[in-house]
C-alpha cells in the first residue's frame, strides 16, 4: 500500500499541540513586555517635561508653565509617552502642588492595558510613584510617593 504525501491528521494535531504550547508561554511574557516599555517611556517623559519646566522656569524669572505653555514656547514635542495621558496634580511624596506658575505637579496616567503604575514629577526633578494603575499594585515595598528605582522603598 503506498503513502500519498502530505501530513496525517495525528501529525497535524500534535503540531497545534507544540504551536498553542509555545503561545501559552510566550504571550503573556510578550504583553509584559510592553507594560513594562510603556512605562519606562512614561516616566522618561516625565523626566523631559521636568527638564522642559527647568528651561522654561530659567528663561522666565522662575516661573513655571503648564503642558500647553511648554509646547507654546518649543520645549516639548507632542506625544510624550504611547499610551499614557499628562495632567496637572498634586505629586505623592512632595509638598508641591500643581500650580503654574510658582509650582507644577504632572501626572502620567496610563490607559486601560498600557501600565500598571501612574507616574509624576514636581519641581524637584525626581519622577515618582503617585499609585498603581486600576487592576494592580505598586511593587513590593513602595509606597505612593516613592521615588521610580527606588527598589528598598524607603524615603531618606
Amino acid at each position: 500500500m503506498s503513502r500519498s504525501p502530505g501530513f496525517s491528521l495525528l501529525e497535524l494535531m500534535v503540531v497545534m499541540a507544540i504551536v498553542s504550547l509555545v503561545a501559552a508561554v510566550a504571550i503573556p511574557s510578550l504583553m509584559l513586555s510592553r507594560l513594562t516599555a510603556n512605562e519606562s517611556a512614561a516616566a522618561d517623559a516625565c523626566r523631559v517635561i521636568s527638564e522642559a519646566e527647568a528651561a522654561f522656569a530659567k528663561g522666565h524669572g522662575g516661573q513655571y508653565a503648564d503642558l500647553e505653555g511648554l509646547l507654546r514656547a518649543g520645549l516639548l514635542g507632542g506625544g510624550l509617552a504611547r499610551g499614557y495621558s499628562f495632567s496637572a496634580g498634586d505629586v505623592a511624596g512632595s509638598d508641591t502642588d500643581g500650580a503654574p506658575p510658582e509650582s507644577y505637579g504632572f501626572i502620567a496616567t496610563p490607559a486601560a492595558g498600557h501600565g500598571r503604575h501612574v507616574f509624576a514629577v514636581g519641581p524637584d526633578g525626581t519622577v515618582r510613584y503617585q499609585q498603581a494603575a486600576p487592576g494592580f499594585s505598586l511593587p513590593p515595598g513602595i509606597r505612593p510617593g516613592d521615588p521610580v528605582g527606588n527598589a528598598g522603598g524607603s524615603r531618606e
